[in-house]
């Protein structure tokens, strides 16, 4: 969860370059975790350091992650530069990686560990998948099909109460006193100018901004089709538990 210091610099809106990182822990295999960085804008052209973790500059594109609504889980997709061979060996020898654990977490420059502000715990919308199938592998680039973990077989769901519309977040407060947003406790990454009561309905007085909760008029309205930290589970309906 991110730290005190980062939910302040997101009410300021002053985080920087956003930057992403990943990680293929292929420690299943014998082999050594692989650790690349990449960013929104601009190609990263040397490595970073993350909470003491070199990241290294590779040519990867990741597709997909956006969560759908429709029942159906994600299925994102990376792809890879295989110079050199790079992934060949790994792929042929490795089941073609399948259950493979690829990571991704989203932070901002000021927050490495050269950073103006280094924070380990700057860590924002951190996903977890799992390789399901590789159906490209050539001289070029190496491409493959993730899974979320409930969609690949490969973990169990904690026994904790999941659901499929309602979202655990604690939302923002406006302050009167100060004039301004109270992100005391506050889990839910909403820091927009768009506001809404508990019913959905746009709303121009902050103390009227209330989230329901819910995912079509609550989180959807403020988020997009992609929330950053939705807690809910709208693919819920895709799965049956015997």
């Amino acid at each position: 969860m991110p730290s005190a210091n980062a939910k302040e610099h997101i009410q300021r809106e002053s985080l920087g370059r956003r930057i992403w990182l990943y990680k293929l822990d292929l420690t299943m295999w014998g082999e050594t975790p692989l650790y690349w960085v990449g960013a929104d804008t601009g190609a990263v052209d040397k490595a970073v350091t993350f909470d003491g973790q070199v990241y290294s500059p590779f040519s990867v594109l990741v597709e997909g992650f956006a969560l759908s609504t429709e029942g159906a889980f994600a299925r994102p997709t990376f792809t890879a530069s295989n110079k050199g061979n790079a992934f060949t060996a790994l792929v042929h020898n490795n089941n073609d990686l399948k259950r493979t654990p690829f990571t991704r977490f989203r932070t901002y420059d000021r927050f490495l560990d050269d950073g103006a502000e280094p924070d380990a715990d700057a860590i924002f919308d951190l996903e977890t998948y799992y390789i399901e199938q590789c159906p490209v592998l050539n001289k070029n680039v190496v491409k493959f099909v993730l899974a979320s973990a409930i969609d690949a077989g490969n973990a169990e769901i904690p026994a904790e109460t999941a659901n499929k519309d309602f979202c655990f977040n604690q939302y923002r407060v406006w302050n009167p006193l100060t004039s301004s947003w109270d992100y005391t406790g506050v889990t839910c990454d909403y820091t927009g100018t768009d506001m809404f009561d508990e019913f959905g309905q746009p709303t121009m007085d902050p103390t009227e901004d209330k989230c329901n909760k819910l995912w079509g008029t609550g989180c959807k309205l403020r988020f997009g089709t992609n929330p950053n930290n939705f807690t809910a589970c709208p693919g819920m309906s895709k799965v049956r538990i015997k």
